[in-house]
């Protein structure tokens, strides 16, 4: 019993281990490919890796590369704001995302912020969300420890001391907590790359509506509401209007 035993464990390390080490046997062979400029071989290899639910920085940018060699801008773009989603300063995919929106058709301005609002965002982006709940989550902590001491000391200076270090750590508190909210709703914005090649946005989401203008392939879109198979849009220059969600691709 203790034999077979032994062998359903060395059969489950085996597999396991086949597991794990498949993605990176994948990888390794799409490098290989890009490297020989077999590009539609190199971009399969890559999206079986993704398939496996293997998700990185690297992957995403290789595979941002291998569909600009292929004139392919809509899932380059794609992947690397993949690959931004999780390394947002990485020099190497913003540089490359910049040529590939440079041959996008659409060239659309960025509508101007308050300085306020662009350095709000900066100090926002300095720390996750999650980040900024823990340190609301310690803050408090610390304010409940300090509260307790207050409580328990005799010595009046002492007391005042430790009051006003717990009012100290709860106004901590209740800002690193709208900081994290803000945070959140930073993170939590909607955005989809357009698709297809041309698409109408439309005033309204249905087909019979009028048509506002066209986008194509590559451009980024933030999704402000979704009805049924549309979405309501918003481009970097203000302009809105509805698409039909199979023409996007969410990010």
């Amino acid at each position: 019993m203790q034999v077979q035993n032994y062998l359903w464990i060395a059969l489950w390390v085996c597999f396991t281990t086949l597991g794990i080490a498949q993605p990176e046997i994948d990888f390794d062979k799409a490098n290989q490919e890009y490297r020989n400029e077999n590009y539609e071989n190199a971009a399969k290899l890559y999206e079986s890796v993704l398939d496996q639910g293997k998700h990185s920085v690297d992957l995403y940018f290789n595979l941002g590369n291998t569909y600009y060699k292929l004139n392919q801008l809509a899932p380059s773009i794609y992947y690397y704001e993949k690959g931004l989603q999780l390394d947002p300063k990485n020099k190497d995919i913003l540089n490359n995302i910049q040529y590939a929106q440079q041959a996008t058709v659409d060239a659309i301005k960025i509508k101007k912020t308050s300085k306020i609002k662009a350095l709000s965002k900066n100090f926002l982006q300095i720390l996750s969300f999650n980040t900024w709940a823990v340190l609301a989550i310690i803050c408090s902590i610390i304010a409940a420890a300090m509260f307790l001491i207050y409580y328990f000391t005799k010595k009046p200076i002492l007391k005042r001391i430790w009051f006003i270090g717990s009012l100290f750590f709860i106004v901590s508190m209740l800002f690193t907590l709208l900081l994290s909210y803000n945070s959140f709703k930073l993170s939590d914005t909607n955005y989809a790359i357009v698709w297809d090649n041309e698409v109408e946005v439309r005033d309204a989401p249905t087909s019979s509506s009028t048509r506002l203008y066209y986008l194509h392939e590559g451009t980024k879109v933030s999704i402000t509401y979704e009805e049924d198979n549309w979405a309501r849009i918003m481009l970097t220059d203000g302009n809105e209007g509805w698409i039909q969600k199979q023409q996007l691709k969410k990010l």
